[in-house]
């Protein structure tokens, strides 16, 4: 049998669909939260689930926490090379001024 998954789409292992309802003010609080994870929605569900119920998080969600985290990194390393050209660039270029 032929490997029919589309390309770049990482391999979760078998699954199950979940549905559920929640409130609307507890959704916005779970979507920051993921949000602020780095991972969707559905993710941040099923990894609470399991932390509640003492199972392993599924090895996709850490790959997604993972891959996240190195996003926020890269950023934060960016953001603070692009406040440094900012500054170097004050004054014409000159070096700022250090104090004694």
């Amino acid at each position: 049998m032929v490997d029919e998954r589309k390309p770049g789409h990482r391999d979760r292992g078998k699954r199950r669909q979940l549905l559920s309802r929640v409130p609307d003010d507890q959704y916005e609080i779970y979507e920051a939260e993921a949000h602020k994870l780095g991972i969707p929605i559905g993710s941040y569900n099923t990894m609470r689930m399991a932390e509640l119920h003492k199972l392993p998080v599924p090895k996709y969600i850490l790959d997604e926490l993972k891959r996240a985290k190195e996003r926020r990194e890269a950023e934060a390393r960016e953001a603070a090379r692009d406040q440094i050209a900012g500054l170097d660039s004050l004054e014409g270029g000159r070096p700022l001024a250090r104090s004694a």
